[in-house]
């Protein structure tokens, strides 16, 4: 079995080692790098995640006399160098409408994730907000194979698994569910989930094709991760353009 590397980084505000666990939303969580024992409660106050990004509520204070479980704790909501509603040490604090913007983003993001979440977004709808983390855009595909006498089936038996378990269907073991398709008759081979690669992140957030991603003026290489990263953080050129044009029409032809 391949070793699961353990990379720690402390916290800017208290100098706590932690480590970042990835959730099955997708998103990096700071979690405290020494795992603690705690007690399952569904009304508990704490997110205890796991290395492969499940979780479960609990407490710390519990009645059994043995805790039950161990799990890695979130570090946001327990660092001491943080002051709730405060400006952190060398920050201003925000203006009202600066909070007011800060608050429909943090609302907008909220709405973001419940949409992925719930699987409502589709192909023609305009991209997410893209991170740097990158982790929260992904292409299902679904492969299909004419049906005719020998053809291999391919993934097609878990897919029928599936389909009887959260869809409803009933499929024997020895059916085949067909689609018709341009008056042939197909069935689903393989069904595949990607992330997104930089480059079709890029396009997504606006910047041309010819736009240079993967290495700097030097002619040094940018890893995928890096070139993620700097989409995340990029403004998309439609919108500065919309900007310039806007505010100084007479500096565009």
């Amino acid at each position: 079995m391949a070793r699961q590397e353990r990379f720690e980084i402390p916290c800017r505000e208290c100098g706590k080692p932690l480590i970042f666990i990835r959730t099955r939303a997708g998103k990096n969580m700071p979690c405290e790098a020494e795992p603690v024992l705690y007690w399952p409660d569904d009304a508990g106050p704490l997110m205890f995640y796991q290395r492969d990004g499940s979780y479960e509520r609990g407490t710390l204070e519990g009645h059994p006399a043995v805790p039950q479980g161990s799990g890695y704790v979130p570090h946001w909501g327990r660092c001491p160098g943080r002051r709730r509603g405060k400006a952190p040490p060398g920050e201003r604090k925000r203006t009202p409408l600066e909070q007011r913007i800060h608050e429909q983003v943090l609302r907008e993001r909220a709405e973001a994730q419940a949409r992925r979440e719930r699987a409502e977004a589709r192909a023609a709808e305009p991209v997410q907000t893209i991170t740097a983390g990158g982790g929260h855009h992904g292409v299902v595909t679904t492969e299909v194979r004419k049906a005719e006498p020998g053809a291999e089936l391919h993934n097609w038996p878990k897919i029928r698994g599936l389909l009887n378990i959260h869809c409803g269907y009933a499929l024997a073991d020895d059916e085949v569910l067909l689609l018709e398709l341009g008056g042939a008759w197909y069935f689903i081979a393989d069904i595949g989930l990607r992330m997104l690669i930089p480059r079709e992140l890029y396009r997504a957030n606006g910047f041309p094709d010819d736009y240079i991603i993967d290495r700097d003026y030097t002619g040094r290489e940018y890893p995928k991760f890096k070139q993620t990263a700097r989409c995340g953080n990029a403004v998309p050129p439609p919108f500065a353009e919309a900007l310039v044009r806007a505010n100084l029409p007479e500096w565009c032809s």
